[in-house]
């Protein structure tokens, strides 16, 4: 189906950028995430985000400073995203509650279908090359509103 392009990403979905919670696991996880992504990373952000019945995300490779991405689910329904990798293949993982999986965002097209029940909550932790000028999203410290 079509949706709203301005509403394309978040659409029946509530998110809080450098919530303190999110910012914690940001900062605690990098250096796991550095290894699975075999990359020397500094911090750039997260988001916390709650989707509900009917919420979607659009098909999107994120912007510059995302480089490296670690979705997390916190709890909630099952929730499938779709990865299309370099090679063009698709690829469909059912996240539940703990899962987290490592990929390169700006590089690789991903999105989730319409979610059919309940609600799922999300945290979205953000790495950028190490030195690159993405590191915190332009902020001055860790936790700060942009």
């Amino acid at each position: 189906g079509t949706t709203d392009k301005k509403n394309w990403f978040t659409k029946g979905s509530l998110h809080v950028y450098a919530f303190p919670f999110g910012e914690a696991i940001l900062k605690k996880q990098k250096p796991l995430v550095e290894k699975i992504s075999q990359q020397d990373l500094d911090l750039t952000n997260s988001f916390c985000r709650k989707y509900a019945k009917g919420s979607i995300l659009g098909k999107h490779k994120d912007r510059p400073a995302l480089q490296v991405s670690a979705t997390v689910c916190l709890g909630g329904e099952k929730w499938e995203i779709f990865i299309k990798d370099k090679t063009d293949n698709t690829h469909s993982i059912t996240m539940s509650a703990g899962d987290a999986i490592v990929y390169l965002g700006t590089e690789l097209e991903h999105w989730r279908e319409e979610l059919k029940e309940g609600e799922v909550n999300m945290c979205f932790l953000h790495y950028c090359k190490k030195d690159s000028e993405w590191v915190l999203d332009g902020r001055e410290f860790l936790g700060q509103i942009k």
